[in-house]
C-alpha cells in the first residue's frame, strides 16, 4: 500500500537509513520517506531554521548566505513550517540545489496545509521525511520531536532569526546536545525576532557574517 504511494519505510537495519541518526541518543524506530533517498547520505548538510515571521533583514540574509553553499552541493534541511523554513526550502529549489523537509505529522496531513504544493515538489524532486505514519495528524508535541531530526541530519544548525520563545531555540539546544555546531545570524538589539538568536550568541554560538561562516571544517 505504501509503495503504491511512493512511500519508503526505513529502519536502522536498512542500508538507506541515514548514518547520522545512528549517533542520536533517541533515534527514530522508523522513518517514512518520499523522494530521493540519496539525500539521506548527503556529505554536506545544513539545517536552516528560524522564526515563522521573518523580517526583511532575515529574508535578505538567507538570500545572501545560502546560494553559495547550495551551488557547492550543500543540502538544506528544514521543517516545512511557515516563514524561515519554507523560505529556505524555496531558495534551495530555485537555486537548483537539494532540500530535505522533515515533518511533524504524517504525509496525509501536510502542515501547514497551504504548503501542500511545496511538499509535493519536495517529495517529487527532493526528500520529504517523517517518523510518523501517513495517517497521523499534526500534534503540538510532535514538532519538538521533528526538530531533533532536523539537527541530527545536519552537520551545522543555522538559526537566522528567533524570538525569545521561538521553537527554533529548541532545535538549537537539541543540536548542542547532539554535539552539533550551532551558528547564528546576529540581529538588531531592537528587533523582537533577534532576541532569541542574540541570546544564543551570548551563550557562545558562532556568529554568521558571511557564507564562509556556514562552512563546516570537515567540508573543506
Amino acid at each position: 500500500m505504501y509503495q503504491d504511494k511512493g512511500i519508503h519505510i526505513l529502519t536502522s537495519f536498512d542500508k538507506c537509513f541515514p548514518e547520522r541518526l545512528n549517533y542520536m541518543y533517541d533515534p527514530p524506530w522508523i522513518l517514512y520517506a518520499k523522494g530521493d533517498l540519496r539525500l539521506l547520505h548527503s556529505p554536506l548538510s545544513l539545517a536552516v531554521v528560524g522564526t515563522r515571521t521573518p523580517t526583511e533583514y532575515g529574508k535578505n540574509a538567507l538570500h545572501h548566505l545560502l546560494p553559495e553553499l547550495i551551488k557547492s552541493g550543500v543540502t538544506i534541511v528544514s521543517g516545512l513550517a511557515n516563514g524561515t523554513d519554507a523560505f529556505s526550502h524555496n531558495i534551495a529549489i530555485n537555486k537548483g540545489g537539494k532540500t530535505i523537509a522533515v515533518l511533524g505529522s504524517g504525509f496525509e496531513h501536510i502542515y501547514p496545509r497551504h504548503h501542500f504544493r511545496l511538499a509535493s515538489v519536495i517529495a517529487e524532486k527532493h526528500l520529504l521525511l517523517s517518523e510518523y505514519p501517513p495517517s497521523i495528524p499534526p500534534r503540538k508535541w510532535q514538532f519538538p520531536m521533528r526538530n531533533r531530526l532536523i539537527s541530527a541530519l545536519s552537520d551545522i544548525t543555522f538559526i537566522s532569526e528567533a524570538g525569545e520563545r521561538s521553537g527554533s531555540l529548541i532545535t538549537a539546544y537539541q543540536a548542542l546536545e547532539q554535539g552539533k555546531d550551532v551558528r547564528v545570524l546576529p540581529g538588531s538589539i531592537f528587533s523582537p525576532m533577534s532576541k532569541g538568536t542574540n541570546q544564543l550568541l551570548a551563550e557562545g554560538a558562532a556568529p554568521v557574517l558571511s557564507s564562509r561562516d556556514l562552512w563546516y571544517e570537515r567540508w573543506m
